[in-house]
């Protein structure tokens, strides 16, 4: 255990975030050797890989922080006495996570009723700090990612139209950039933007995905963007601000085709969300499914995956309770498993039943009501707010 103590008082010397250094140790060593082994190098601490939940009670709008190793068996951290902002105020409920590249650091960050977005950090998924930091918040739910250099993305929409803000450990904005350049001919891509944007990043990339109205027809259109994360090199204010805040750096975008079938109609029915594996990136969204008669709708969940962010093909679809406009969230690990969720109203809706799907790397098994209580605890309807991502470690 002194190994262990050892590494995490290198880590947090090193690291520009104030750290809690009594019982958080402690704790944090405790939830650290549980779950996953110590190296016998000085190159940190192995994280085991494992899904992420940080979800609002419909009741109390209290945010609860839950970890698991399998996607059914799930554990509660430490999160503090921290409530989201209140449907129709003037930010919308929401909540995102994301982890560093070691999966040691814990991010969530949420929309907050006085017009601040909170982040609050975590030692691991079990110990978060008591304090937590605020920054301006954009009107949608926020969307995380780490991108290095003890720096995080957070995308959000306000009016249509998506920025990007980088902030440091502290929550100070160190850069900030409408995705798709500041000048007025600008991609018109970027407006009219529906719901929540998703990003992700994986080996050294940033994706970036929304839902896009043309502007007329009844098909909403699903929209990428990619970016590299900044060498490791850039570590001062100025390089970091200076490279996110290059307009042209999120001007490539490209449209994943979703033409109308024999099993869907065209074009995206929900907000996406992004993960990866390691290996690929995927997106979950929901798609109308055809015509089953008599003037019937149904939609279902799909998910495409893509090794670059750019090109991509259909992965499989499952069944959840899902609605359009319906909210879903997506995680992936390394092996294979994958864990979908979704509410069974539209994203607008203030009280929502949750389902949950996994897939064992071959087929998606609906959760049983059973292993839907185990992973939500003992609210089950926590409306849109929820983020749902996978872990990994070095």
């Amino acid at each position: 255990m002194s190994k262990t103590i050892e590494n995490l008082r290198t880590w947090a010397q090193g690291h520009q975030k104030h750290v809690y250094l009594g019982v958080i140790f402690f704790l944090g060593v405790c939830s650290i050797i549980a779950t996953a082994p110590i190296p016998d190098g000085d190159n940190g601490i192995t994280i085991t890989e494992k899904f992420f939940l940080a979800y609002a009670e419909s009741s109390t709008a209290k945010i609860r922080a839950r970890w698991s190793n399998d996607g059914i068996t799930w554990q509660d951290g430490n999160f503090p006495n921290l409530i989201t902002s209140s449907p129709g105020g003037n930010k919308r409920p929401g909540i995102g996570a994301a982890t560093n590249d070691t999966g040691s650091i814990y991010l969530t960050v949420f929309n907050k009723s006085n017009g601040q977005m909170g982040f609050p950090y975590g030692l691991g998924p079990a110990t978060w700090d008591t304090t937590h930091n605020e920054a301006y918040a954009g009107y949608s739910a926020p969307a995380v990612a780490y991108v290095g250099n003890n720096h995080w993305m957070v995308v959000t929409q306000t009016a249509g139209s998506m920025s990007v803000g980088i902030y440091n450990d502290n929550a100070t904005l160190v850069s900030w950039s409408p995705l798709g350049g500041w000048a007025a001919g600008a991609d018109a891509r970027v407006r009219d933007v529906e719901g929540r944007a998703t990003v992700t990043v994986k080996d050294g990339k940033v994706l970036i995905a929304w839902r896009w109205y043309p502007g007329s027809g009844d098909v909403f259109l699903l929209l990428t963007s990619t970016a590299d994360i900044p060498p490791a090199s850039y570590d001062t204010w100025a390089e970091i601000q200076s490279y996110w805040g290059n307009e042209d750096i999120w001007t490539d975008i490209h449209e994943i085709p979703l033409p109308f079938s024999t099993e869907f109609a065209g074009g995206i029915e929900s907000a996406p969300d992004a993960a990866h594996d390691q290996n690929n990136f995927y997106l979950a969204f929901i798609r109308e499914e055809s015509s089953v008669g008599g003037g019937l709708h149904s939609w279902r969940p799909v998910v495409y995956s893509s090794p670059d962010g750019i090109n991509w093909s259909f992965h499989s679809s499952f069944v959840l309770d899902v609605v359009i406009n319906s909210f879903i969230n997506i995680a992936a690990k390394s092996d294979g498993t994958m864990i979908a969720a979704a509410i069974n109203k539209a994203a607008s809706s203030t009280s929502a039943r949750i389902s949950a799907s996994r897939f064992n790397g071959s087929n998606w098994l609906g959760l049983t009501d059973s292993e839907e209580q185990n992973m939500f605890g003992a609210s089950r309807a926590s409306g849109i707010q929820f983020a749902l991502i996978g872990v990994s470690g070095t």
